[in-house]
């Protein structure tokens, strides 16, 4: 037996986003779907980026549903919105 994490599949979990206002509205439309409970669910890719754009990372995550989500302060000079995304399993490719 290996001790450690490994690449690959990892069990469920939570994974916690932020983001400016209006960035992705097909990813907005989706969290706005989690209380109706009909098809929230969803094979969910996160590409983490470098510098110039390209993708370094990506996390492939199963049956995810968003679980929280808070909107921006409507006080604060940045608007950041912050997603809680459920999930059965993670993919690190």
């Amino acid at each position: 037996m290996i001790g450690g994490r490994q690449p690959g599949v990892q069990p469920s979990g939570e994974l916690t986003l932020s983001e400016s206002l209006g960035q992705g509205e097909a990813f907005a439309d989706w969290v706005k779907t989690r209380p109706n409970a009909d098809e929230p669910r969803a094979t969910v890719t996160v590409a983490m980026l470098d510098s110039s754009g390209s993708a370094v990372r990506r996390l492939r995550l199963t049956n995810g549903s968003a679980s929280t989500w808070t909107g921006a302060d409507p006080n604060a000079s940045n608007e950041i919105e912050t997603v809680t995304i459920a999930y059965d399993e993670i993919n690190v490719e």
